[in-house]
């Protein structure tokens, strides 16, 4: 059962799309936003949606065995994300 988060903090761009750099210090992608809209930059934010910790970004060797940009592991996400500026 996938269940509904609420997080604020500090709304940051990243390589990957807009973060929320949550209060705790957690970093939280915002599934479907490659960037934040003007106005919202390094504004305080509220996010709403399903927090998973998945895949996002692409690990940093490809198929190839070539180095690449790219993160190991799995990232926090939050899926069909609600904000606002707060």
């Amino acid at each position: 059962m996938l269940k509904e988060a609420t997080l604020k903090g500090t709304a940051k761009d990243a390589k990957a799309g807009a973060v929320i750099v949550v209060d705790d210090g957690r970093v939280v992608y915002l599934e479907g936003l490659d960037s934040w809209p003007n106005g919202s930059l390094n504004k305080r934010v509220e996010a709403k949606g399903v927090l998973v910790s998945k895949k996002f970004i692409p690990d940093p060797v490809n198929e190839n065995g070539d180095i690449c940009q790219g993160a190991e592991g799995d990232q926090l996400v939050i899926e069909r994300p609600k904000w606002t500026i707060l």
